[in-house]
């Protein structure tokens, strides 16, 4: 129970200041506009947060917003997850805090209470986003994704965030490849070179996000890494 403490005030303590770099785990990817990384200091209370009762939960214990143990079928393990919607079928889908994949059809059968109450414990992942590429023709392909989770492979990296707009960091990827994951994709012709910018109207205070994407495939772009 103590690590379980000592995780929320680390949570709680730790900064994700624009331009402050991370050692992290890559724990799912949906694209690369949407993807999780979670803290590497934050693996050694893994098992603690998905420790669980030998009983499955109680149709009545089952409601929106609680904190679960369940199976997951996109991790292939038991994880700790928070309830988002009870389905027409009585199912639920469920949301990971520890992996951020979201699961549907969970059956009350598949679910657990959390041995030790993790509820005042928050998730522990980031939602990123690759900096500086923009998919080409506007939507990330299957070829595009796969690209992307065959550079993040299974090793740690580094993440430099650049932007945190709207509870998602815009990041940096960095591990072992030749150069950060964006411009492995730009090189590779599985994404271009892009970025979002930001145009307030005069008149309205409301923000609008326009995208802009510029095809550079032929070029022969230098990066630079900050470590």
């Amino acid at each position: 129970m103590d690590a379980l403490w000592n995780m929320m005030e680390e949570i709680c303590a730790k900064r994700f200041d624009k331009g402050s770099i991370h050692w992290v785990d890559v724990t799912y990817i949906e694209d690369p506009f949407n993807f999780y990384v979670r803290p590497t200091s934050y693996r050694k209370y893994l098992q603690e947060l998905e420790a669980y009762k030998p009983h499955s939960i109680d149709q009545t214990e089952a409601v929106l917003g609680t904190t679960v143990i369940y199976k997951s079928k996109v991790i292939k393990s038991f994880i700790r997850g928070k309830i988002l919607s009870i389905e027409p079928s009585n199912t639920f889908e469920i949301q990971s805090l520890d992996f951020g994949c979201v699961d549907k059809s969970v059956p009350l059968t598949e679910m657990f209470k959390p041995l030790f109450n993790s509820n005042h414990v928050g998730a522990s992942v980031l939602s990123c986003k690759l900096a500086y590429c923009y998919p080409i023709g506007g939507v990330w392909n299957k070829q595009s994704i796969d690209a992307m989770k065959d550079y993040v492979g299974e090793e740690r990296a580094q993440i430099k965030i650049m932007e945190n707009n709207r509870d998602k960091y815009v990041v940096e990827l960095v591990n072992s490849c030749p150069d950060d994951i964006a411009m492995m994709l730009i090189k590779t012709d599985y994404a271009s070179f892009g970025f979002d910018v930001q145009k307030v109207s005069p008149l309205t205070s409301n923000a609008d996000y326009g995208r802009f994407g510029l095809n550079i495939q032929k070029a022969n772009p230098q990066t630079s890494k900050t470590d």
